[in-house]
């Protein structure tokens, strides 16, 4: 079966648009992980300043 010029044009654009799409849902992911793995370093370094000998937090240091 062959199909028009007109069909296979239209067949491909809607291919096309679903490729966006899902190039677009793999952007928002990729942003996403980087978004949690730099609220993971802040979190680290709230952590480990915490444990860092400081006024607040170890009387004996003054």
């Amino acid at each position: 079966m062959t199909e028009s010029p007109e069909a296979l044009k239209k067949k491909e654009e809607e291919e096309n648009e679903e490729n966006d799409a899902t190039l677009g849902q793999q952007q928002q992911q990729q942003q996403q992980q980087q978004h949690q793995e730099a609220e993971c370093i802040q979190l680290n370094k709230g952590q480990e300043s915490k444990r860092l000998p400081s006024p607040q937090t170890d009387p004996s240091f003054l």
